[in-house]
């Protein structure tokens, strides 16, 4: 069913979603027309691949519900585990690089712990049912308010399914949704922007391109591992610190 609001956000990913990278810290702003501009680019947006199906308009694409113990592994080394779960919210730790982690609701980013900087989430008017997927003919459009070592800053952030495609990566082939998470700062002119091709068999995405500023990278998945939620520890305990 089409939402008649929209949400808006922000919280810049390392990543975005499962993914990661840092970027620049900003600082809470102006009231601007960012919503009106990211609406625009949600709306004008370039066909993905020529050729590739679009999802039905009531087509919803899941958010993933992970398990203590899965793991990721991409070809510029970068790496993910699940170390805690609780109900739809997930706290990933960088098997690279011990030190950062990400946390996540559904496909929703909220706290991180990089080398730099540490985001703690204060505030996202996005709908209940976002944390449980997204649908294909409205985008998710939101808000969210966060600390990034301490000093407030908000994001405007959009979540969109543009299509579906089959691809190949090292890890195998796979059946993907096409997904495009784009943030504005209310502050400045710096924007991000990730495209996935997120496999709901991987629970993540098997190839992301992204460019975050004047930052651009892809990545592709080489292997991966899930567990079973019943072969898993209990769902609240930490099995990495």
């Amino acid at each position: 069913m089409k939402r008649s609001y929209l949400y808006v956000i922000g919280a810049l990913l390392t990543g975005a979603s499962l993914g990661g990278c840092t970027a620049e810290d900003l600082g809470i702003g102006r009231p601007t027309n960012a919503l009106a501009e990211l609406r625009r680019g949600v709306s004008s947006s370039p066909a993905i691949m020529q050729g590739a199906p679009k999802p039905a308009d009531e087509e919803t694409v899941a958010a993933p519900v992970e398990t203590v113990g899965s793991e990721w592994q991409f070809d510029d080394g970068y790496g993910l585990i699940v170390v805690q779960v609780n109900g739809p919210t997930a706290r990933f730790r960088r098997t690279d690089d011990p030190d950062q982690w990400i946390v996540r609701r559904g496909f929703m980013r909220e706290d991180s712990q990089s080398h730099r900087v540490s985001r703690k989430f204060l505030f996202s008017d996005a709908p209940p049912d976002g944390e449980t997927g997204l649908t294909a003919s409205t985008p998710l459009i939101y808000r969210r308010e966060f600390t990034s070592n301490g000093a407030n800053h908000s994001q405007i952030t959009s979540w969109t399914v543009e299509g579906r495609a089959q691809i190949s990566v090292p890890a195998g082939q796979f059946d993907c949704y096409v997904i495009v998470m784009r943030a504005r700062s209310l502050t400045d002119d710096w924007t991000g922007f990730e495209r996935w091709w997120y496999s709901p068999q991987v629970k993540n995405y098997v190839r992301m391109e992204y460019q975050y500023g004047s930052v651009t990278g892809s990545r592709v998945l080489t292997h991966y591992n899930l567990v079973a939620p019943n072969a898993a520890v209990p769902l609240t305990t930490k099995i990495i610190n």
